[in-house]
Formats: structure tokens, sequence, C-alpha cells
């Protein structure tokens, strides 16, 4: 968590403001201002979360015209003059709740944590997944399947075997056998583009794994455009979700190769390379003696695909075939999960 901005208006206030400095040295910004609702504004806007040291209706009320997303809005924690509660007000899933515990194990008060999930001691939707780099595709339909986890209704579960995850209630169901029509919402993990709710289905919440690995092959001084283009038209045919791609991955006679990186750099994904002798390696349905004698390896993209989705799990599968454009190559392979991680599995394939 990125720095804490502390209002403070009292004297009671300024002394839980320097505890707090002392337990968290260089973490906590003390905010003067000659209103109180500018010094709050101030933090909201500046700072990764809020302590405020005043009401929640009035902390409510100054920030209530900054509100934007829950997933991007700074946690906010009220703490009252006493020093009793510390009340988790805003981003509860997302820093809230751990700040309000915190503040409340260095000042001696009791957390108020309201979330339903934490309340119900359960896993909350909105950050299922988080430690693997998962991201929801679509926000709108949380509220509602996390109302029938909530509830005791079935619920199905999809995608989710072989992943690491956190457990969910048991009317939340491993089971696809379940027909749609008998379960209230559904849950599901996939890297298909379209895998999402149905129009005259239950409301269904669908997390993008961090599986798809693409390979990219080059002429020197390819383009960007050339680069991105081919990328997303492999993408979009193969039915997958760019927002489950973890790499952009290449032999490393082409780190330096900047249609690539700006190509991978535009979309937010990192490049890593393998040494020419690694690829070779690589059993590919597409190799090319011409590519061979080139650069040392019969295969560019799909066997930079597959090495680096196979080092992210516990195999790889090629799902998009090499695609060449007229200085390109480009395809996808995807990471066979499993349960036993290495220690970078949350983050981009390191390079090599």
């Amino acid at each position: 968590m990125r720095d804490i901005g502390v209002i403070a208006v009292t004297a009671r206030g300024r002394a839980a403001a320097e505890r707090l400095a002392a337990a968290w040295p260089g973490t906590v910004r003390t905010i003067t201002a000659e209103r109180p609702a500018e010094a709050l504004r101030t933090a909201f806007t500046e700072c990764g979360a809020v302590l405020s040291f005043l009401a929640v209706g009035a902390t409510v009320r100054v920030l209530a015209p900054l509100l934007g997303d829950k997933t991007t809005d700074p946690p906010v924690v009220c703490v009252d003059e006493s020093w009793e509660h510390a009340v988790a007000v805003l981003g509860g899933h997302h820093g809230g709740n751990e700040l309000a515990e915190r503040a409340a194990g260095v000042l001696g008060c009791r957390p108020v944590i309201t979330t339903a999930s934490d309340s119900a001691r359960t896993t909350p939707l909105d950050s299922y997944g988080d430690e693997l780099g998962f991201t929801i595709a679509d926000h709108g339909p949380l509220a509602a399947v996390g109302a029938a986890v909530l509830s005791g209704e079935p619920v199905r579960l999809e995608g989710a075997e072989a992943w690491p995850l956190p457990p969910l209630p048991d009317n939340v169901s491993v089971s696809a056998r379940t027909p749609l029509e008998a379960v209230a919402a559904v849950i599901r993990v996939s890297d298909q583009r379209d895998d999402g709710r149905a129009d005259d289905g239950p409301p269904t919440v669908v997390y993008r794994p961090r599986s798809l690995v693409i390979g990219v092959g080059s002429a020197r001084g390819v383009s960007a455009d050339e680069v991105g283009g081919l990328i997303d038209q492999v993408l979009a045919d193969a039915g997958l979700a760019p927002e489950s791609v973890r790499a952009v991955a290449t032999v490393d006679l082409k780190a330096d190769e900047e249609g690539i990186l700006r190509a991978a750099a535009q979309r937010g994904w990192d490049v890593v390379t393998y040494p020419a002798a690694e690829l070779a390696d690589v059993d590919v349905p597409n190799p090319s003696e011409v590519v061979r004698a080139e650069v040392g390896t019969a295969s560019v993209a799909e066997a930079a695909a597959l090495h680096g989705a196979a080092g992210a799990g516990r195999g790889a599968e090629l799902v998009a075939a090499k695609r060449k454009s007229a200085n390109a190559t480009a395809a996808v392979a995807r990471v066979r999960p499993r349960a036993a991680w290495p220690s970078w599995a949350w983050g981009p394939a390191p390079a090599t």
C-alpha cells in the first residue's frame, strides 16, 4: 500500500496520527489544511489510503463527489475520537478492511468490518484469484452472484479445476453437470473471449486467468503496428481474451526488436526471451528449416509460446498455431495450471 493520508483536526486525532507514524515509519502522511474537508480531499486524491479522524457521515459527505470505482478509489477508514472503533468505510476488499485491522492493532480499538463476505467468513468475489493475477471481465454481475453465494443458493463453478484458488461455500459446486436452469448464478474461470453470461441465463461472473503466452517472431525492423495487428487478429480468430495474456515470448535475438517491444507495451504486456538453443528443443507442429538456418531454431513463435507457457505451469498446449504477416509470425499457447507454483508464477515468466 502506498502512503496513508491521515486527517486529524483535534489533539486526540493528532496523537493517534503520531502513534501510527511511529508504528508505520515512512508510510503515514499527516495532511493539514485550513479546512478539514480540503485535507480530506487532498488525501483521497493523492494517497494510497485514507485514515480519517472525522465522523463517518462527515467523511462520506466530503468524499461522495470524488467517488469513482471501488476497484480504483483508495480505501478509507474512519476512527472515532475516543479510539473505540476503526470503521472500514470504503474499499473494504481493496485494503480498507486490512487497514482498519492494522489501525485497530496500533490504537487498541475494535475494527468494524461490514462487507458481507468477510462477515460470513467467505472469500470475497471481487478479490477472488487476485493472488494469481485473475481479473474480472465485467464487474456488473458481481453483486447478484455474491448475493446468491451468501444466500446459500446453488451456484455453479466452472473452469477453476487445478487453479490453486481459495475455497468457496458448499453451495458453490464445481460440477458443470448441473444444468444452468437449476442454478441461481455462475462463477466461471475462462480465457475465452465470449465466455460470458447469455442474455437469458443466470448472472455470471467471468474471471480471466493469466493463462496465455503469445509467441512472436519477426524480421528485423518490423513495425509495432504490424506486430500488434497480427497478435490482435490471432487472438480474435481463436476466440481468446487479451486480458488473459501473461506475456509475449520470443527468441533472445529479438530482445531489442522495437516493433515487438512497443506492440507489447501498448497492450500492457511484458516481453520475455529465450535462447535459440532452448527453443530448438521444443516440439512444434510447423517447423521451418529456413528459420532454423537464420536464428538457430526451427520455430520462434510456436516454440516461444509453448516454452513460456510450459514454464508457468505443468505443461502447455498450443491453442493458436502460427500465423504469418509480411514480416512477423505469432502463435498462442495456454498454460496448464498446477497446484504447486514456481515463485514467479503470479508475475510474468522470467526472461532467460
